[in-house]
């Protein structure tokens, strides 16, 4: 799941900060990632630096809310064109958080997105979040 790229800019980072994260690191990869595993520590850090960006989550939220949607919906819905909006569905993507299908939609071939399960599990606490936020904000105001 992790490209070579963003391996590579995290490893950085990694030796950027010094070995005063190497126990905690330890100890985080001891607890949760010592048995087998589909994904890695890196896979995850990835998963949250692609829904860390405000277009990736908006696209999450329509395809949480909305279910399944075509390429043209998203183009409408975020007003990002071509290459853009490619990336950041191909980010998402890469990171496992969607999936695309083609079918016939009118006659024509279409690209269909749709939140995966792990997109689901990753968005549905942070709307909730979001939401208790802003309930807890209106208490104090």
């Amino acid at each position: 799941m992790v490209t070579d790229e963003r391996r590579q800019d995290r490893d950085n980072e990694d030796a950027d900060e010094g070995a005063a994260l190497s126990a905690g690191e330890a100890r985080l990869r001891d607890e949760f990632f010592a048995g087998p595993r589909i994904a890695t520590f890196e896979d995850h850090l990835d998963q949250l630096d692609a829904i860390a960006n405000s277009t990736r989550f908006m696209i999450c939220y329509l395809l949480y809310e909305d279910g399944d949607t075509t390429y043209n919906e998203l183009n409408d819905a975020t007003d990002k064109v071509g290459n853009a909006l490619n990336y950041h569905l191909d980010t998402l993507q890469t990171a496992g958080l969607i999936t695309q299908s083609k079918q016939r939609v009118d006659g024509q071939e279409r690209s269909i997105y749709s939140l995966s399960i792990l997109g689901q599990k990753l968005i549905e606490p942070m709307i909730e979040l979001i939401v208790e936020e802003g309930d807890l904000a209106e208490q104090y105001t």
